[in-house]
């Protein structure tokens, strides 16, 4: 896991790994959200979570059980 800031080298390349087909638009959406930051919680935003901000709620209806997952790179872009 990688706590604090990221690169957009290391989001590209992670994005690449999980075969997502537009990671210039993960790139722009981690940038926007998040400011490339992995450890941001915003609760005025439901919970949002993570490099992505994604809900709890989002993830727990695609199958992740453990919210605190989100903030793992890989997890958040995935």
């Amino acid at each position: 896991a990688f706590a604090g800031k990221v690169s957009k080298t290391m989001v590209h390349e992670i994005c690449e790994k999980t075969g997502f087909s537009d990671c210039k638009l993960v790139s722009a959406l981690a940038a926007y959200e998040s400011k490339y930051r992995t450890n941001v919680f915003n609760p005025e935003k439901t919970g949002s979570v993570g490099l992505l901000q994604i809900q709890c709620g989002t993830a727990a209806m695609l199958g992740y059980k453990d919210c605190n997952k989100l903030y793992e790179l890989r997890h958040n872009i995935k």
